[in-house]
């Protein structure tokens, strides 16, 4: 019976069911004792690893626990806590758990210093150009991520009235099928809006026809 309890604990042990293990060594134990102390040494150093082989996890789930609760720095603590024993007890899994949960605790705590960062420099962009910025959105985003944007065609994605009227060498100038057939977005910027009275303008009847087909399917 003792042999076969040693047997369950040490397959529960391999399956990485430690608590499980860790209550079958204590019964195994208690066998040993009735038995004259009959395997007691192996059992007891069983008992060790199941301990600590716990404890690693725990430190695991206090960091879980902590970084639910937004305590990214504590749990990063806890997470560096389990590995460093992990590695001192030679358990490879524990280990590589700690080492994951670290690295990715390591990375949001990266990009919230990335974020806090460029939240400062856009801040102190504002205060030292406050009175040059007429269009302040516009205005920041070209001047600290200019060399991020990308161009594109802004007869395509960024239409407008004054592009349909202004610039005579382009193909769409003052062409409404050319506009229809490749304008993505129309833009109705400004004060001058086709749902407004006083609007005027050509592209107003892309809104209009909008309009139109909204209605007919809703049945209005």
């Amino acid at each position: 019976k003792l042999s076969e309890q040693i047997l369950l604990a040490d397959e529960a042990m391999g399956g990485q069911e430690y608590g499980k293990a860790q209550e079958l060594y204590l019964t195994a134990r208690d066998l040993s004792r009735e038995a004259g102390n009959v395997g007691r040494g192996y059992i007891d150093g069983r008992l060790e690893e199941t301990r600590n082989y716990m404890e690693v996890y725990d430190l695991i789930q206090i960091g879980e626990e902590k970084e639910e609760n937004g305590n990214l720095e504590g749990a990063l603590e806890s997470y560096k806590q389990a590995r460093k024993l992990a590695s001192s007890l030679y358990f490879t899994s524990g280990k590589d758990e700690a080492m994951s949960r670290q690295a990715q605790a390591e990375e949001q705590l990266d990009q919230q210093a990335a974020e806090k960062q460029q939240e400062e420099e856009i801040f102190s962009y504002i205060r030292t150009h406050e009175k040059a910025l007429w269009l302040p959105d516009q205005d920041i985003i070209s001047a600290l991520y200019g060399d991020r944007i990308l161009e594109i065609d802004p007869y395509v994605y960024n239409m407008t009235d004054k592009l349909f009227v202004l610039r005579p060498e382009e193909e769409a100038w003052m062409n409404l099928d050319w506009v229809r057939a490749h304008s993505r977005i129309i833009h109705f910027c400004g004060r001058n809006k086709p749902w407004k009275k006083n609007y005027k303008g050509f592209l107003g009847t892309f809104y209009q026809e909008a309009v139109a087909a909204s209605r007919r399917e809703s049945g209005a």
